[in-house]
């Protein structure tokens, strides 16, 4: 091969990668042989991620770089897309918050030649806050009879040290870009069903990982989800590969709960842990019994199809409407923005066909009726004024709660995520004849200065947002210093969270899939994310926004919480096992200095 110039396409996928697609390229550019063409995929950045490569092209010399933007699709399907465009014989790739050491394509063609490879990767460096640990990847793969039988127990193949034949990514239909964790281990694995792959991983650290906050999934049971279901969807390679699959299956399940458990117990989650740990008897017996399943084509991911825009797999509406969006796009707030668009907050049904409202006939009784529905609601809004105030809408949805606080004085903004809402705010403050300022905003991302209002109402929004610690923050700096505000979360030690979790667990059978009591909220609980928090983690969740809590209340709606119990048990039980969390607080001055900082 030719010392200077190698025939490989290097691919770096990036997204928000505008303070170190630089670093990945320079580090591409430092190459002792250098790549034919270097790949950069915008994957949908909204900062200058896309120009800085382009400028910093001048300084790669002779290697050839192409910029390419696309819609936010994830790093999957950015890579497919790099694939596609690739030139090469080879592929290499390079996330762009990483970082080559000058050798590494020289001696990752040097291994592919002397082992007569299609596939090669190496240990890395992870650099955390200053401090490098050398990742000994290749130790695993040493005695190793079956490299992939290696990988698919412990995935110790990261994608930033891999080198690949082109016609080989292509041979194999690419990444899976809709499975939300495990794209580059699944990808890998699905190596193994073509004859002519042979891989090999050396003994040398030629890429440093760089650890930054989003590089740390928090997600440890999405994983651990993921994960199960790779491993069902590539037990027909084991079946292929060894005489005793059954055993090497039960051990990759073992070896996820462990990870998960252990992940869990870093984070000081210990009910989470309890619960992925009981789940294990219950995956094993759905793993053992998918051994026996025929295997199924793997799509080439490369050509595929749009996905359809409408699911026509569930009758539940949530589920209809997680898998409608999930087929859509990757990004998790995009897929959030659409499942609200399409399952609006209008107090109907949500099973119903048609749940926009639509005339004055339908917004005029709206603010009664949920008032009627909930008796916190009803004396926490009696006598209460807003007078000379300046006061924040958050997730206004119907516009029911701008009108009520526009009722009682307030100069009122309503925000929210989606057409849909600021539409019905629109027609529900026109048919109570009120004012309301209504835009469209992100509540992670609020436009608004800071210090803008003094007064923030947010009843059941926030447990809806990707990052609840964003928005939260984002609440803190646009509330002045002395402002108030009241939120509505849903409460985790609740009646309706355990009975509805446990009858989809157990008595649906949804353990046996792999769920938890957590993800189980998906066939039962409105929104693309939905959370739930004690006391406690509210409080806490506060007090990192700068925020403090002066009242936190359990409630519920006017619905009994059990059937057949008398009223006075009923009103207990929703005062300590309700399903709304309800906390009060205030921004004190020291609280606008942290939510600044």
């Amino acid at each position: 091969m030719n010392k200077s110039v190698a025939e490989i396409s290097v691919i770096i996928p990036a997204h928000q990668s505008a303070d170190t697609i630089v670093r990945a390229l320079a580090s591409v550019a430092h190459q002792t042989v250098r790549p034919k063409e270097v790949i950069v995929i915008d994957d949908g950045s909204k900062d200058d991620t896309g120009s800085r490569a382009t400028s910093f092209a001048k300084n790669m010399g002779s290697i050839e770089v192409k910029v390419l933007r696309q819609t936010r699709q994830g790093p999957g399907a950015a890579r497919n897309h790099g694939i596609k465009e690739a030139s090469g014989r080879f592929v290499g790739f390079l996330d762009a918050d990483d970082e080559w050491l000058p050798l590494k394509l020289e001696h990752s063609l040097h291994e592919i030649e002397k082992h007569d490879a299609t596939f090669v990767a190496h240990d890395l460096i992870v650099t955390d806050r200053g401090n490098d640990r050398v990742v000994d990847c290749a130790r695993h793969f040493a005695n190793s009879k079956d490299p992939f039988i290696t990988q698919l127990l412990r995935g110790y193949i990261a994608t930033s040290t891999v080198v690949l034949r082109r016609d080989i990514a292509l041979q194999s239909g690419g990444f899976d870009p809709l499975l939300p964790s495990g794209q580059d281990y699944e990808f890998w694995l699905s190596l193994a069903d073509i004859p002519e792959v042979r891989l090999h991983v050396f003994p040398e650290a030629l890429t440093r990982y760089h650890v930054t906050p989003n590089s740390i999934s928090s997600q440890v049971d999405l994983r651990a989800k993921m994960s199960l279901l790779i491993l069902q969807r590539h037990l027909p390679l084991l079946r292929r590969r060894t005489q005793r699959p059954w055993l090497l299956a039960g051990l990759r399940t073992v070896i996820i709960h462990g990870q998960g458990a252990a992940a869990h117990f870093a984070r000081k989650n210990i009910r989470a842990m309890l619960f992925l740990t009981a789940a294990l008897p219950v995956n094993l017996c759905a793993v053992f019994t998918s051994l026996s399943a025929a295997p199924k084509i793997r799509p080439n991911y490369l050509h595929a199809q749009p996905p359809q825009a409408e699911s026509r797999t569930s009758r539940n509406a949530f589920l209809a409407a997680r898998e409608t969006v999930e087929a859509c796009t990757v990004d998790g707030q995009v897929r959030n923005h659409l499942w609200w668009e399409r399952m609006p907050m209008t107090y109907v049904d949500w099973q119903a066909p048609e749940r926009q409202l639509r005339g004055p006939e339908e917004y005029s009784p709206l603010p009664e009726r949920v008032l009627g529905e909930s008796p916190f609601l009803t004396a926490w809004f009696k006598d209460r004024r807003f007078d000379w105030q300046q006061v924040l809408d958050l997730g206004c949805g119907s516009g029911v709660f701008s009108c009520l606080l526009a009722h009682r004085g307030g100069a009122v903004t309503a925000v929210d995520l989606t057409q849909a809402a600021t539409t019905m705010t629109r027609a529900c403050a026109h048919a109570h004849r009120v004012a309301v300022d209504v835009l469209r905003s992100d509540a992670e991302t609020l436009a608004f200065r800071e210090n803008s209002f003094d007064f923030v109402f947010s009843w059941g929004v926030l447990h809806h947002t990707e990052d609840m610690d964003a928005a939260l923050r984002e609440l803190s700096r646009v509330l002045k210093p002395g402002g108030t505000g009241m939120i509505m979360v849903y409460h985790r030690t609740s009646i309706v969270y355990y009975l509805h979790g446990l009858y989809w667990l157990i008595l649906r059978g949804k353990i046996l899939r792999g769920h938890s009591l957590r993800s189980v909220q998906d066939f039962y609980t409105d929104g693309y994310y939905h959370r739930y928090l004690t006391r406690r983690e509210i409080v806490a969740e506060l007090a990192r926004a700068g925020l403090v809590s002066t009242r936190v209340t359990v409630t519920q709606y006017t619905k009994k919480i059990l059937p057949r119990i008398p009223e006075w048990l009923d009103a207990r039980l929703k005062t300590w096992f309700g399903m709304c969390l309800v906390a009060e607080f205030t921004k004190t001055p020291h609280g606008a200095a942290q939510a600044t900082a």
